[in-house]
C-alpha cells in the first residue's frame, strides 16, 4: 500500500516549514470533475474520491521509467497559496498523499543514484474530496540550473553586499542545505549552478549589529534552465555601502585586517584584502589594523558617507619604523644558498626576500650588537630600540653571522628553528646578516599556496646524503627535551601539510609515525605544533643516531584537519624514502670542520693578529670558540671597535680603519680569554708571492 502523507499548509504566511495545518472547512464536497492537464513525462486525471481528510483532497499516481516502476523517488508539492508537501513511491512506484485545495507545482525526484533526472510540472489542481492522479516519467535530463540575478530598490538604485540565499523548501535526500551569495556594487549576484528542485529566496542585509530582511520570494530551478531573476528590494533603504582594501606597506592586500570606525568594529577583510561596510549618512575616519604576524602600524582614511550610496575607500598600513640610517639589509648569497639547500632537501625553493622586513632584520642584528645580547624581543629604551627592529626580532630565527655554506646555514643543527625556515608554506621572508648576528624572518612568510592535503617532508623523498645524527642545540628548549630523549639523538625529520594556514593556526596533526631499515624497525618518537607550539610543521626524532649511507623509510599517518578558510584537509597517509650520507657521531651537521676546531682547541689558545691591507688593517681571529660572541676594543680608552661570532671553525675576520695613529693595539674578549695584537704603520707585511 502506498506511503500517505498529510500535506501542512499555511496560505497566510510564508515560511511553512516549522508549523502546524491551518484550519478548514470541516466538510466534504461533493465529487468534482477537474480538468486534465498533461504535460511532458505527465500525465493527470481528476476522479471523485470520498476518502481525503475533511476540507482536504488526494493527490496520486505512479512513478516509473524506462525500466518500469520507481521506488523511493521523491514526490515534491508546492502551491500557489504557499500550500507544501512532500512523499516517496513505494515499491510498486505508486504514491498517494492528502493535500488542500490548491494549485500545485509537482516536482519528481529521482532515488539517490539514480542517472534520471528532476521532473517537474505546473498547474496540478487538487479540490476538496477529490482524488487528483498525477503519473510521473523520469527520463534522462540535467539535475541542476543556473541561478542568477539582480537587487535593486524602487529607484533602480542597486545596493552592495545584501546576502541573497537560497534555501530548500522541501527535504529530498542529497538536497543542499543552503547557497549564500552577495550582490555587487551593480545589484547583481550569481549563484552558478546549484540543483533543481523549489527553493526560498532571502534577501537581507547586515547593519550596525542587525539583520534586515529587504524581501522573499518562492522559487523553482528548473533543471537545465538559466534563471534571471530581478527583485525589487522593500523596506528602509540603508545606509551608505564602504567597499574598499586595506593594503599592507609592502604594497600587498591585508588578509584578516579589523576595520574600526571609532571604537565600533566595521568590517574584517577577506583573504584579498577587500571589505565592505554599511554606515548611516555621515563623515567617518577608518582606521584598519593587521593581524599578529603583520609588520605594519595601523592606518586610517577620511570618507563622507549618503545614505543608499556605494563609496570607495583604500586605507594603506605604514611600515613600522627603524632606526634612521639602517641598511636595506638583505644578503643575496645567503639567500641563494638557502634556496638552494631547500631544493636539495626536497621542499619548495624561490624564496624571496621582501625589502622592509630585510631592513627590519638589520636594525634586530644592529640592536643586539649594541646591547651585547642575542634575543628576540627588544626592550624599549635600550639603544637601537624600534618597532620595526622588534617586529623582525620576534618573528624570526636568529643565530650569530657563521655558519653560512652552500649546503649549511646556522640553524642546521637547532631542530625548531630548521622546522621554521624548511616550512613548506614558507614563500618570502626578510633576512639581513649583520654586526655578528643573523636574522631570518619566517611565520610572516607562510604565504605559498600549496595543494590541500599534499604532504612534503625535510628530507624529501629520495633525497641523499643527510647526516645521520644531530646533536640539538637551540633556546630556550629543543623536541629532544620535550620528549626526554638525550641530545644527540638520530636527524630530525620534518613533515608539513599543504592548505593548513599555518599562519593561521592550523597546523598538521601526527596520529602514528615509523621508521624503518633494512635492519629492521627504528625506534622514533614525535612531536606536532599541537604539542610544541614553535613548529610549523611536525617533527619526528630517532631515539639514536641512524646508521651512515642508509637507506631509511619513513611513514606518517596525518589526521584531517578542519581549516579556517576553504576546504577541510582529509586523513593522510605518506611514505617516503631517504639516504643517510657519511658518519657523523658527534651529531654536527659539518662535523669535519667542527672536529678539528675542537682537537686544536685542546693545544692552542685563541690568537689574534693584525693584517695591513691598503689604508685599512685586517683583525684575524682563530682558535676562538664557535658561535660564542668576541668583542673587539681599540687601546688606549678601549674604545668599540666591533662584536662578532667566531664561524665553526673558530675563526673571524675584521677590517679596521689604521686612523693616523703610528701603532694600532687591538683586544679581542671572549668570556674570561683577553688576547692583544699590535702593530706598527711601518712594520711591514708578509710578502706575497704571484704564481
Amino acid at each position: 500500500m502506498p506511503f500517505t502523507l498529510e500535506i501542512k499548509g499555511q496560505p497566510d504566511r510564508w515560511d511553512t516549514a516549522t508549523s502546524g495545518t491551518t484550519s478548514a472547512p470541516a466538510r466534504r464536497m461533493k465529487a468534482t470533475l477537474v480538468a486534465c492537464l498533461v504535460g511532458i513525462g505527465i500525465s493527470i486525471a481528476c476522479v471523485s474520491s470520498a476518502s481525503a481528510q475533511p476540507g482536504q483532497g488526494i493527490l496520486a499516481g505512479t512513478v516509473t521509467d524506462a525500466d518500469g516502476p520507481v521506488a523511493g523517488a521523491e514526490i515534491q508539492l508546492v502551491g500557489q497559496a504557499n500550500n507544501t508537501g512532500h512523499t516517496f513511491s513505494a515499491a510498486d512506484g505508486s504514491y498517494s498523499l492528502e493535500a488542500w485545495p490548491d494549485t500545485y507545482t509537482v516536482g519528481f525526484v529521482p532515488p539517490s543514484g539514480s542517472s534520471r533526472g528532476f521532473s517537474v510540472v505546473e498547474g496540478v489542481t487538487v479540490v476538496q474530496g477529490s482524488t487528483t492522479t498525477a503519473n510521473g516519467v523520469l527520463a534522462p535530463a540535467a539535475t541542476s540550473g543556473h541561478l542568477s540575478g539582480n537587487a535593486s530598490y524602487a529607484d533602480h538604485s542597486p545596493d552592495a553586499g545584501v546576502q541573497v540565499n537560497a534555501t530548500p523548501r522541501l527535504f529530498h535526500e542529497g538536497s543542499t542545505t543552503g547557497i549564500h551569495v552577495e550582490t555587487d556594487e551593480a545589484g547583481n549576484w550569481d549563484m552558478g549552478q546549484i540543483p533543481a528542485g523549489f527553493y526560498w529566496l532571502s534577501y537581507s542585509t547586515f547593519s550596525a549589529g542587525h539583520s534586515q530582511n529587504l524581501g522573499n520570494e518562492s522559487l523553482l530551478v528548473r533543471p537545465g534552465g538559466n534563471q534571471v531573476l530581478s527583485k525589487e528590494l522593500v523596506g528602509e533603504k540603508p545606509p551608505g555601502t564602504i567597499v574598499g582594501r586595506v593594503i599592507g606597506p609592502e604594497g600587498w592586500p591585508v588578509a584578516r585586517a579589523q576595520v574600526m570606525a571609532g571604537s565600533t568594529a566595521v568590517a574584517s577583510t577577506d583573504e584579498a584584502g577587500n571589505f565592505q561596510a554599511k554606515l548611516a549618512a555621515g563623515n567617518y575616519t577608518l582606521t584598519a589594523s593587521g593581524d599578529f604576524f603583520d609588520d605594519s602600524l595601523p592606518g586610517s582614511a577620511s570618507i563622507s558617507v549618503q545614505a543608499g550610496t556605494i563609496n570607495h575607500l583604500d586605507i594603506q598600513l605604514a611600515a613600522k619604523p627603524v632606526p634612521a640610517g639602517t641598511p636595506a639589509g638583505v644578503q643575496a648569497q645567503q639567500l641563494a644558498w638557502f634556496n638552494q639547500q631547500r631544493a636539495r632537501w626536497g621542499l619548495p625553493a624561490g624564496v624571496v626576500d621582501v625589502p622592509l622586513w630585510s631592513r627590519a632584520c638589520a636594525a634586530h642584528n644592529a640592536y643586539q650588537d649594541l646591547n651585547d645580547k642575542m634575543d628576540h624581543p627588544e626592550t624599549p629604551g635600550q639603544p637601537g630600540y624600534s618597532e620595526g627592529g622588534n617586529w623582525a626580532g620576534t618573528h624570526a630565527v636568529l643565530a650569530g653571522s657563521g655558519g653560512w655554506g652552500p649546503e649549511e646555514n646556522p640553524w642546521n643543527d637547532a631542530p625548531i628553528h630548521l622546522n621554521q625556515m624548511m616550512a613548506a608554506e614558507l614563500s618570502v621572508v626578510g633576512i639581513d646578516v649583520s654586526h655578528g648576528f643573523s636574522c631570518l624572518t619566517t611565520w610572516p612568510g607562510l604565504r605559498r599556496q600549496l595543494p590541500v592535503g599534499q604532504v612534503y617532508t625535510y628530507p624529501g623523498d629520495g633525497t641523499t646524503g643527510i647526516p645521520p645524527a644531530e646533536f640539538a642545540a637551540e633556546s630556550p628548549t629543543t623536541p629532544n627535551k620535550e620528549l626526554g630523549i638525550p641530545d644527540l639523538a638520530g636527524r630530525h625529520l620534518f613533515v608539513y601539510e599543504g592548505g593548513l594556514d599555518a599562519g593561521l593556526g592550523g597546523s598538521v596533526h601526527i596520529e602514528s609515525a615509523s621508521l624503518s631499515s633494512p635492519s629492521g624497525p627504528v625506534a622514533v618518537k614525535w612531536m606536532d605544533p599541537d604539542s610544541l607550539g614553535y613548529l610549523i610543521g611536525g617533527d619526528i626524532i630517532p631515539l639514536k643516531p641512524l646508521e651512515p649511507f642508509t637507506t631509511y623509510t619513513a611513514k606518517v599517518q596525518i589526521a584531517a584537519v578542519d581549516r579556517f578558510y576553504g576546504p577541510d584537509a582529509p586523513a593522510v597517509t605518506h611514505t617516503w624514502s631517504f639516504t643517510t650520507g657519511k658518519d657523523n657521531p658527534n651529531g654536527y651537521w659539518n662535523e669535519g670542520s667542527r672536529e678539528v676546531v675542537r682537537r686544536k682547541a685542546r693545544h692552542h689558545r685563541p690568537a689574534l693578529k693584525l693584517r695591513k691591507r691598503g689604508d685599512h688593517m685586517l683583525a684575524i681571529g682563530t682558535y676562538f670558540t664557535p658561535g660564542k660572541k668576541v668583542t673587539l676594543r681599540r687601546q688606549p680608552g678601549q674604545q668599540l671597535i666591533k662584536r662578532v661570532i667566531p664561524n665553526r671553525k673558530g675563526k673571524f675576520t675584521v677590517s679596521l680603519r689604521w686612523g693616523h695613529r703610528p701603532t694600532l693595539t687591538v683586544v679581542a674578549k671572549q668570556g674570561k680569554r683577553t688576547v692583544k695584537a699590535t702593530r706598527a704603520r711601518s712594520q711591514a707585511g708578509p710578502k706575497r708571492h704571484r704564481h
